[in-house]
This record gives structure tokens, sequence and C-alpha cells, in this order.
């Protein structure tokens, strides 16, 4: 009985999930071959080009089970999004806000997170269906604007190494890498989005 009630470890469930729903796993091979090998994003990006979105606050309990549902139907292991009500209000309690990304049909397309605390945007997840279309992007544009307009002047974000895709849409947006805070796992991100008074 004492053995059922210990805590699993993470890597057990890890593996375990890869065994237990072949078809997510799948999905997450997909995922990561796509962001280790896919080509860079051009440097002339013309960003008057990209689709309009318009980010929204998920705030009452059935934004935020969407939220969740939208994480769960699109599993990445390129970031920590929770996928269980559970884990999305432990982030919730360390002040995260999620946000539901719409497109300009007002469907929603993925979703978005910032830690308010550490200034740190995270959780990027667009619909598989509707990846490729410059919609991660647009999103980014639209947080940042956001986030701006709020007087926030330096947001962070974190990238996993691998993640090849993600990394130069950053860096086309103007981000920079901060080598002492990086990992070999990760590395850390910043952008200025309000210039200092001179």
């Amino acid at each position: 009985m004492g053995f059922f009630n210990r805590k699993i470890p993470r890597k057990i469930k890890y593996w375990l999930g890869w065994i237990l729903r072949p078809r997510l796993a799948y999905l997450r091979i997909r995922e990561a071959r796509r962001a280790t090998k896919a080509p860079p994003v051009r440097d002339n990006l013309s960003l008057s080009a990209l689709p309009r979105v318009t980010l929204r606050l998920a705030e009452t309990p059935r934004d935020l089970a969407l939220v969740v549902d939208l994480y769960k139907r699109n599993p990445s292991s390129m970031n920590i999004a929770p996928r269980s009500i559970k884990a999305l209000e432990s982030m919730l309690s360390q002040n995260t806000e999620f946000y539901r990304i719409f497109d300009e049909k007002e469907e929603c397309v993925g979703n978005y997170a910032y830690q308010v605390d550490r200034r740190m945007l995270c959780c990027l997840q667009i619909e598989y269906v509707r990846r490729s279309r410059g919609l991660a992007l647009a999103a980014m544009q639209a947080i940042e604007q956001l986030l701006a307009q709020r007087g926030i002047n330096v947001v962070y974000s974190q990238v996993y190494c691998g993640n090849r895709r993600a990394l130069s849409t950053y860096l086309s947006l103007g981000w920079e890498i901060l080598e002492e805070e990086s990992t070999d796992e990760y590395l850390t991100l910043r952008k200025i989005l309000i210039p200092p008074a001179p």
C-alpha cells in the first residue's frame, strides 16, 4: 500500500507517458524534430504582413479550462506549459497570467503566458494545424506591445537550446541572448521594450 502512495518521479512519469499514450508520443517526436531541423526565420521579415491576432487574458474558470485543453491537445517537449488544472493553479498562484490568442476570425489559435514577478514570457503554444502561418510571431509582437503599454520596460524568456526555430524567431524580433544566465539546456533571452531615457 505504501508503494502506491509514494510520489512517482518525474522521469518515470515522462517515460510512462510515451508508452501509455503513443499518439501523443508521436506528436512530441514530430514537434522535437521540427524544432531542431526547422530552417531559421528570415532576417528580412515583413512584420506588417503578419496575421492580426488579439490577446485576451484568461480569467474565468471556463477560459482557464480551455487554456489547459489547448496545451493538452498540442503536447510539446519544447515548453513547460501546464497540462492539468492543478498545474495551472500552481502557476496562477505564482502570479502567472495566461493569454488566449485569437486570429482574425475570432478563433482561439494558441496560448501565451507571462510570469509577472520574473517578467518572463513563457508557454507560447500554437495549435498544430495553425503552425507556419506567422501566428507565433504576431502573438509575440502583440504581447510585447501589451506589456509596453503597461509600463514594463524589459522582459525575459527562455528557449531550449535545441529549439532552433524558436530561437531564430526571438532573435529576428530583436531579443538578445544573456550568456551569463544561460545553461547547457536552455538559453535566457531579454528584450528591452521601453528604452531608458537618455
